[in-house]
């Protein structure tokens, strides 16, 4: 060979090199992604009802995904649903999520009145609503008020779908959510499955997954 062949199958062999670097930490990138900030989590107990299950008669429960990364936390819009910890939980060992639905964004000013949610329009210096909720809630005998609280930068306002018994930011010894708490946003509901502890298994799909986007007022 060459003295020149040499030189191209040396530059061939670097470009391969570096090829195969470049895709290794790609997939990789992806693998600690998925693996570190996306977690199948699963709905115990009726504070979601009627939207997620926390368990039925046969025991089954709705799972799906929690995607813990900072973009999907700062990037809430109203009434997606969320996984938190809430203020008393911290200091417990092992505390677990609840999950609820965001109800006030941060440096919101509102008001519930007799289930109705309401929010100030600082341009107009009026009241807006009472604003449409795009969910289902279990309104059956409800009677929730919170009179005109306005968020920090940092603070969320959240509730379960179940307004008739839902432990949230309603309840005084909750509050409002500071972002510190958020554990991440539910982007997807696959399907029912059992639990043993903290291990899903016997999974049933849903033929059309949940996906809980928000809205932009």
């Amino acid at each position: 060979m060459t003295e020149t062949g040499k030189k191209k199958l040396k530059a061939s062999l670097w470009s391969l090199l570096y090829v195969a670097i470049a895709v290794s930490i790609v997939v990789s990138s992806v693998f600690i992604f998925k693996n570190f900030y996306f977690e199948v989590v699963f709905v115990n107990g009726g504070s979601m009802n009627p939207t997620l299950c926390g368990g039925d008669a046969e025991g089954y429960h709705d799972y799906g995904i929690n995607d813990k990364s900072y973009g999907a936390k700062r990037g809430l819009k109203r009434y997606q649903v969320v996984t938190t910890y809430y203020p008393y939980d911290e200091g417990l060992s092992n505390p677990s999520y609840k999950i609820k639905r965001v109800i006030g964004l941060p440096g919101d000013t509102l008001k519930v009145e007799h289930n109705d949610l309401y929010l100030y329009d600082r341009n107009t210096l009026s009241w807006k609503g009472p604003m449409e909720m795009p969910f289902t809630r279990n309104l059956d005998g409800a009677n929730r008020n919170q009179d005109t609280i306005t968020l920090k930068d940092d603070e969320y306002f959240l509730a379960g779908d179940n307004w008739v018994a839902s432990t949230d930011s309603f309840d005084p010894s909750v509050g409002p959510i500071k972002f510190s708490l958020l554990v991440g946003a539910v982007v997807r509901i696959e399907g029912r499955a059992k639990v043993n502890g903290k291990t899903i298994y016997d999974k049933i799909p849903y033929s059309e997954p949940m996906y809980f986007l928000g809205v932009d007022y």
